[in-house]
């Protein structure tokens, strides 16, 4: 071969270098290009992974305050320590309820995985975080985390207090013993002050056992009376069997099946006889019966309402005042005036929106009353609760006494659950001379009480008895964190 010179050498030399510069060029705009579609692919699956994920913190974040509503709506519902493990476990149940009942949300470029937990919390506004992560991944296993947070109030539905756990005795008030009187309590005791008249420097009359005592002159702002009395409405009546205008009229009572008994307005009429299978009696007057057997119909008073001896398996409703000597009563006593029991062993709740007064009885279901409450040798169990003064003259009582106002002890007597008197608790004459009481904390009596589905009534007045209507104050923020691929 032979060797190139001259002009058409330099040329050909030329070209030969034009086209390797081409060529090169050429291989690095190829590079470049597809370079530049490897990076773009590679962002379109980082912004997939991204959009999965944080869709997957916003449906989340949806869900949870799906969950809060509902925690809201069983905490209304609740009531007594039922109420008490919702409000305090608020946070957790509410983080655990959330994970076990979330459904990641369906996309077709990556699937999600999303944990709930609990954050940070503020005594002082009630607020606390819940956290939320979800984890991203595509196809070609990039994965995205996207985090977010809801801060959420714990409201208390029910925070006018009535009860405070873990006290045997507590009085807003003073515990007040006059001249020679004794009280005996065991268990963690909050007062106002402690007076003894006439005491002993060296001898205190009130001993106190297995617990703290707490002085505390504002102890009582924080009882509230949180009752409400409802009445009733009159019964409807399927039918009328006996309808009776005559005024003073008796009825001999011997039916083998339901009967419906009513009157013209404004009559009073009387009752005896063997008993009722069942059915209502509803009398438009003053009712008065006496020398019956068993009766399992409903009773309807819409004047006063005297009953003596007897069985009732019915509820007793009562306009006017009620009056009661003896019998045993299974259903409820409700009463717009004010009741007066005698001699009589029930179990049902009485309750009233005047006084009552229980005299020589058994009662083991709740009392309550919008007046003043009187027990004289009584022998009760359940919430004693009184939006007035409670009076006790000996007997024994197993559950919780509550008065908004005064406790006055006149006797001797026992209780073996807890005692709160928004005002003062006093312990002095008619009691003989050395007369104790003696008080002991019982946790499963009072669980007990509380649990009584009829004590509801304690849930239902200025405590707002699980009636607060939700709205978004209570989702305090929320947001939305992308950390980046993982």
């Amino acid at each position: 071969m032979g060797i190139v010179s001259g002009k058409k050498g330099s040329a050909l030399i030329m070209a030969l270098v034009t086209i390797t510069v081409l060529l090169v060029l050429g291989l690095a705009v190829t590079t470049m290009s597809m370079g530049t579609l490897k990076s773009n692919v590679a962002d379109a699956t980082t912004n997939d992974a991204y959009y999965a994920a944080e869709a997957g913190v916003n449906s989340a974040i949806e869900h949870i305050k799906h969950e809060v509503s509902n925690y809201y709506a069983a905490m209304a519902d609740a009531y007594g320590t039922g109420y008490n493990t919702l409000y305090e476990n608020f946070f957790a149940n509410i983080t655990s309820n959330a994970s076990l009942s979330f459904s990641e949300p369906r996309i077709n470029a990556a699937v999600t995985e999303t944990s709930f937990s609990v954050g940070s919390y503020d005594s002082a506004t009630q607020a606390g975080e819940l956290l939320i992560s979800t984890t991203s991944t595509t196809a070609d296993r990039t994965q995205y985390m996207v985090n977010g947070s809801v801060i959420v109030k714990r409201l208390d539905l029910k925070s006018d207090s009535w009860f405070v756990p873990n006290t045997v005795l507590y009085v807003g008030g003073a515990i007040d013993l006059d001249t020679q009187y004794k009280m005996n309590a065991a268990g963690n005791v909050i007062a106002g002050e402690l007076r003894e008249l006439n005491a002993n420097p060296n001898n205190s009359r009130f001993r106190h056992t297995d617990g703290t005592l707490v002085i505390d002159p504002h102890a009582g702002d924080s009882l509230s009376d949180v009752a409400l009395y409802t009445s009733y409405s009159d019964p409807v009546l399927p039918r009328i069997d006996v309808y009776i205008t005559e005024n003073g009229f008796n009825y001999t009572a011997g039916s083998a099946g339901d009967i419906y008994i009513t009157t013209a307005p404004g009559i009073n009429f009387s009752m005896s006889g063997s008993g009722i299978a069942g059915g209502i009696i509803h009398g438009k007057g003053n009712i008065s019966i006496s020398s019956i057997g068993n009766v399992y119909a409903d009773i309807y008073a819409d004047g006063d309402l005297y009953i003596s001896n007897g069985a009732f398996y019915g509820d007793i409703y009562c306009r006017g005042n009620l009056t009661i000597n003896g019998g045993s009563y299974h259903g409820d006593i409700t009463c717009d005036g004010n009741i007066s029991v005698s001699n009589l062993n029930n179990n049902g709740l009485i309750k009233s929106n005047g006084d009552v007064t229980v005299t020589d009885a058994t009662n083991t279901g709740s009392v309550y009353a919008a007046g003043t409450i009187t027990l004289i040798r009584a022998n009760l169990a359940g919430v004693i609760y009184s939006s007035s003064d409670i009076n006790i003259g000996s007997g024994k009582i197993r559950g919780i006494i509550y008065s908004v106002n005064h406790v006055k002890i006149t006797s001797g007597c026992s209780v073996e659950g807890s005692l709160f008197a928004k005002g003062n608790v006093y312990y002095g004459p008619p009691a003989g001379e050395d007369d104790t009481m003696n008080i002991t904390y019982s946790q499963s009596v009072i669980n007990d009480a509380l649990q009584d589905s009829k004590n509801e009534f304690l849930f239902s007045g200025s405590g707002d008895g699980g009636n607060t209507v939700l709205d978004d104050s209570v989702f305090v923020s929320q947001s939305v964190t992308a950390i980046g691929r993982q």
